[in-house]
């Protein structure tokens, strides 16, 4: 199981990774990434299989997430207050982006789900999915 902290370390170096990487990224948002990256690579020093998950997550991050979550874990990264204010500084200027508040949620089956800021559901419990919720 994944610690909230170390949680929230994964999260700012994933989504920090994803967005430093487009071409019209914010210079300050560069460098955050960067920061944080080096606090945790520093972390992981010698370890070669977590260096190199670490520096693979940019290019697919669903593939590397497993050694890189380990990796957070093993280290303890998210008692690491320095790591942790890095990864809280990279994830503020994240939320400063357009729509970097967002929510970006994927859900197969869920069953009375409400995500989002402004609260609004639509249920539609027929069985036919191509009915309105109108009714129409």
């Amino acid at each position: 199981m994944v610690d909230q902290m170390d949680g929230e370390v994964w999260t700012a170096l994933v989504r920090g990774a994803t967005a430093a990487l487009a071409n019209d990224a914010p210079d300050a948002l560069k460098a955050g990434y960067s920061k944080l990256k080096a606090l945790v690579l520093r972390r992981v020093n010698g370890e070669s299989a977590s260096e190199a998950a670490i520096n693979e997550l940019e290019k697919d991050p669903e593939t590397w997430r497993a050694p890189v979550q380990k990796a957070i874990a093993s280290k303890n990264m998210g008692a690491d207050q320095d790591i942790v204010d890095a990864a809280r500084e990279l994830l503020e200027l994240l939320n400063d982006l357009p729509g970097g508040d967002q929510y970006n949620v994927t859900i197969g089956t869920a069953y009375g789900v409400n995500n989002g800021p402004d609260g609004h559901v639509v249920n539609n419990c027929d069985t036919d999915p191509t009915r309105k919720p109108d009714g129409g």
